[in-house]
Order: structure tokens, then C-alpha cells, then sequence
């Protein structure tokens, strides 16, 4: 495929991904822990910015830190092969390709940042000819040193699988809320209550106007409280909760869970950080509406962890 062919499928595919992209309801909501579709759009535009950084480069940059490719190009259906049977057989994506775990750009921003990023790459582009195509190593995180017109390859590939991958996900949407009210409260827990705390979890577990009343307090709105768990977290580092009983009504509108919460002590209550395990007991009572996560009340052993934190004894019942 010469570069003028690659160009062309450059913008037919990242143009039809993004209009999927911008179609699909509910971007950025993520389901079973996958990334939400703004995570994917995202991740394609690091990986386009990279290669752009990549070819603008001064050729005797790239071949003193990269080196001279010593073979010719595999064919685009040899390529396409390899990188698909790597992607099957689970490689994960390295930590700099990967998008924000809590991203809260707006889908149009992140596509219109993206069209911006492809840009910018064709111009760079442009100002390598078909020999130096062939003639320069170029580095991936996965499958080591290839040619720059197989990373071309891939990269018109990689947009073509993540765009399948996002049309999947509608179908998956649609059946994603029918969680069982126990099924949505520990799911909760296992990912905004324990490493790596995916507070975009939020987003897709409760409703909109969410609201939450404890110690006193009541937090209304999803933004809010996904503000409020953030700043919660900040004092109480690796945060876990574990739930210890679990129910549910007949009419599955209200689910009632008694938990433990666990981590170390940043400064509770305004106390000095001390770094100190710590855990406190709770109960919980949410309403469920439409397969969300509604509106929690908690009750919490607040007043014995702070007796706990000023005495300075150790707990013992850390999870």
C-alpha cells in the first residue's frame, strides 16, 4: 500500500469511528470495568499524537535512536494478521497508551481533539517519501522495532478494532442495567471502593440526581458525589470496602448492605496524617430507579474511629 492509499485509509476509518463514537448514547459510561467509548476515543488520539511526535522527527534523530529497518515491509494482509492475533491472544495496552480512568471530557471535545491530532500527523506525514517508509525502524510498545509503513498498517487497523469494539458496546449498554439492586451496590464497592477507585463507575451506577445523606450531610448530584468519594479518598488512602451482609426487597427499590471500610489514616476528621491502618464499620440503605443506584443513607462508626484516631491505639480489625 503506498502512502497516498494510506492517507486516504487514514481518514475513511478514523472518520467512520468517530461518528460512531458520536452516535452512541452514554459515552462515557463504562460497563463491566471496560473502557467507556470517550476512553476509547481518547486512547486512539494518544496513540495518533505519539506516531505524529514520532514523524516529525529529524531523520538522523530517528536513525541514531531507532536505527535502519533491515528487511522490507510485511504486506498490509500480513500485518493486519500479526497485529490481530496479537490482540486476540490479550495483549494489554502499556500504561502510555492507556486513556484517563476518571476522564470527564465531553465526547464531542475528545473527537474534535482527535480530528486535530489526525491532521497534524498526515502533514508530518506527508514529508516522508515511499523509500523512507521502508528504510526506518519505528518503535512499538508491543511488537518491538517495525517498519513505518507497518505502523501505518496498524494504525489504520487499530482504529478499525476499536471502532468494532465500540459498536459492540451499544448492544451492551442495553442490557447493562438489569443488575440485580445486591449486584449493583458490590459492584460499587469493587470498583470505586477498591484500587484503582474508578470514579467514572459512578456515571453508569447511579442516577444523575444521586444524592447521599451521611454524617449530617447530604450530597446531591452524580458530579458531586463523585467529588465527594474523591476528596473521602484523599484522607483515606487505598481505600477498601468490603461488604459483610448483603438484602434486598421483593420489589428490588431498596437494598440495605453492612460493610467495612478500610485504609490509612491521611487525616480524618482533621487530625495529622499518621498513616495508620484504620477501619470503620457502616450500614447502608439505597433506593434503586431504574436499575441505578438512587439515593443512599449511612450510618457509620464515625464517633469510634475518632475515639480510635485521638488515643492513638492500634487497630486490629483492619480488612
Amino acid at each position: 500500500m503506498n502512502k497516498s492509499k494510506i492517507i486516504d485509509n487514514l481518514n475513511t476509518f478514523h472518520s467512520v469511528f468517530w461518528e460512531t463514537a458520536i452516535q452512541l448514547p452514554n459515552p462515557a459510561i463504562s460497563i463491566n470495568g471496560k473502557w467507556s467509548v470517550c476512553q476509547n476515543v481518547q486512547h486512539i488520539t494518544i496513540g495518533l499524537l505519539r506516531l505524529s511526535n514520532y514523524l516529525a522527527l529529524p531523520k538522523a534523530s530517528i536513525k541514531s535512536n531507532f536505527g535502519l529497518s533491515e528487511r522490507v515491509s510485511a504486506n498490509y494482509e500480513i500485518s493486519i494478521k500479526m497485529f490481530r492475533n496479537a490482540l486476540e491472544n490479550g495483549v494489554k495496552t502499556t500504561d502510555a497508551f492507556k486513556p484517563e480512568i476518571n476522564l470527564e471530557t465531553k465526547i464531542e471535545e475528545l473527537v474534535s481533539q482527535g480530528k486535530d491530532s489526525l491532521a497534524v500527523f498526515i502533514t508530518n506525514l506527508q514529508n516522508w517519501s515511499e523509500e523512507e517508509l521502508e528504510m526506518y525502524s519505528c518503535p512499538h510498545p508491543i511488537f518491538g522495532k517495525i517498519t513505518v509503513r507497518e505502523i501505518l498498517y496498524f494504525t489504520i487497523y487499530h482504529v478499525q478494532h476499536h471502532n468494532e469494539t465500540i459498536k459492540k458496546m451499544k448492544n451492551k449498554s442495553n442490557n447493562s442495567f438489569s443488575r440485580t439492586p445486591e449486584k449493583l451496590v458490590l459492584e460499587f464497592f469493587d470498583r470505586v471502593w477498591h484500587n484503582p477507585h474508578e470514579l467514572g463507575a459512578i456515571d453508569e451506577l447511579m442516577t444523575e440526581d444521586y444524592s447521599i445523606t451521611t454524617a449530617g450531610k447530604v450530597v446531591t448530584g452524580r458530579n458531586e458525589f463523585k467529588n465527594w468519594v474523591g476528596e473521602f479518598q484523599k484522607q483515606l488512602l487505598d481505600a477498601k470496602t468490603e461488604s459483610v451482609d448483603i438484602f434486598y426487597n421483593e420489589k428490588e427499590n431498596k437494598v440495605v448492605s453492612r460493610w467495612i471500610c478500610s485504609g490509612r489514616n491521611n487525616g480524618l476528621f482533621g487530625l495529622e496524617p499518621d498513616n495508620r491502618h484504620i477501619s470503620f464499620s457502616g450500614i447502608a440503605i439505597w433506593t434503586v430507579a431504574n436499575n441505578r443506584l438512587s439515593e443512599c443513607w449511612i450510618e457509620r462508626s464515625a464517633y469510634e474511629l475518632y475515639q480510635n484516631l485521638i488515643s492513638g491505639e492500634k487497630n486490629n480489625d483492619f480488612v
